[in-house]
């Protein structure tokens, strides 16, 4: 029996890593040159199995003619616990520096005999080595996280990173967060207040990870499944996140052939289940604005099709969509929206567009909003930027509250993957 390819929530290697072709030639030209970067995206997008693509051998050397002249040193900034200290940080990093490639021993043993890491001694140590043409190439994941611990959200420690990064020549950054270079800068504006100083993180240029290109989603689809079927079936649910293709994927693989009715709708209904967290964790980390621009996409596509007794218009609200012109450009980005074939952003998973519509429109399971989207309905903070009458926000209002409980399955036969009849 042939094992289930698919293994969601793990990294993405070997042949189960799909084309990042654009972002690596970006990222491995910029490490030519020196220069750091900070690889953003939505949660399960993708980010970590890139980082760890970017260290193989072989496709360094597709870029760098001299992929000798790197050391690629991987950290996840969740393997730290709250008593760590910069000095453990640099510790690890240099001893993992010697121990690929140990004719650094003589720039580092130094360093790491003493156990102690003066700013002004690393920086000499890192220039030293630039001057050899070898670079450390640090792929730190999981950036964001440096936030939950004391010792690192600081000026000694955040300061002289940039200032090794920015000037020894010898260590490049490439960082994977879920908070953009404008948020983690954000982040830290009252350390850089205290000294007048620029911005801590301006050396790293964004890199964004979007949804895959659907060629490829559809071609890794089609070297595990048969059936076009299937593989329609799969990419509508799923939309070209790689999480959900995965979770898609795994669910549909160990059930064979594509089954009948019934059986196709408890493989949807297990897929929800699963991606379920994903949604609620992408829902999260998104702006207010940000979410009444994707509740606009699943209210536009629900109006058309289900008749609930109230007419609802959006009809200036989708005209005007470019009022939230920044929040879907930055969605487009991270992979939450994707664009069509018409080249229009829309909400690619269904079964998100319907969990959206479930749990935030119709509001019959899950938890209540969080504060600031309950907000926006009950004091139209926005009023989607004085695009709609008072009468369709007061139906929202409504809506919110008093929807039809047989109105989710109405939308889930009108969003998901249609089922023969």
């Amino acid at each position: 029996m042939t094992p289930n390819p698919f293994t969601p929530f793990h990294l993405a290697l070997d042949d189960s890593f799909v084309d990042r072709t654009a972002e690596i030639n970006t990222i491995l030209g910029r490490i030519a040159k020196g220069a750091s970067s900070g690889i953003v995206g939505n949660p399960h997008i993708g980010k970590s199995s890139l980082l760890r693509r970017l260290s193989d051998l072989d496709t360094v050397a597709t870029i760098l003619p001299n992929p000798e002249a790197f050391i690629f040193v991987d950290l996840d900034f969740q393997s730290f616990v709250t008593r760590d200290k910069p000095d453990d940080f640099w510790c690890y990093v240099l001893e993992e520096a010697v121990r690929i490639r140990p004719k650094t021993d003589e720039f580092f043993e130094p360093l790491l005999q003493e156990k102690t890491f003066d700013s002004r001694r690393l920086l000499g140590a890192f220039t030293r080595l630039a001057m050899t043409g070898i670079r450390i190439v640090l792929l730190i994941d999981e950036l964001d996280y440096l936030f939950n611990l004391d010792h690192f959200r600081t000026l000694d420690f955040l300061g002289p990173l940039r200032v090794l990064a920015m000037k020894s020549g010898g260590l490049v950054l490439v960082t994977a967060s879920r908070l953009s270079i404008a948020q983690l800068n954000a982040q830290t504006a009252d350390l850089k207040d205290k000294v007048r100083g620029s911005d801590l993180f301006n050396y790293l240029e964004e890199v964004s990870l979007g949804s895959l290109p659907e060629a490829d989603t559809i071609g890794w689809l089609e070297t595990h499944f048969d059936d076009p079927k299937a593989v329609r079936e799969i990419r509508a649910l799923a939309g070209r996140h790689p999480l959900l293709i995965q979770l898609a994927g795994e669910i549909y693989f160990g059930a064979g052939s594509l089954p009948g009715e019934s059986a196709r709708q408890e493989l949807q209904a297990r897929f929800i289940r699963k991606a379920e967290t994903q949604f609620q964790d992408v829902w999260d980390y998104l702006e207010p604005k940000a979410q009444i621009a994707l509740v606009i996409f699943v209210l536009d596509r629900l109006q058309d099709r289900i008749a609930s007794g109230e007419e609802f218009s959006l009809e200036k609200a989708e005209k005007y969509l470019h009022w939230y012109g920044a929040e879907i450009g930055d969605m487009l980005r991270r992979g939450t929206l994707e664009k069509g074939a018409d080249g229009d952003p829309e909400i690619g998973s269904q079964a998100f567009l319907a969990w959206i519509a479930e749990t935030k429109i119709v509001g019959t399971r899950g938890d209540e909003p969080r504060e600031e989207f309950t907000r926006w309905l009950a004091e139209k903070e926005y009023k989607l930027g004085g695009l709609l009458t008072q009468e369709e926000i007061d139906w929202l209002q409504k809506a919110w509250k008093s929807l039809p409980k047989g109105l989710i399955q109405a939308a889930r036969k009108a969003l998901l993957p249609e089922r023969p009849q």
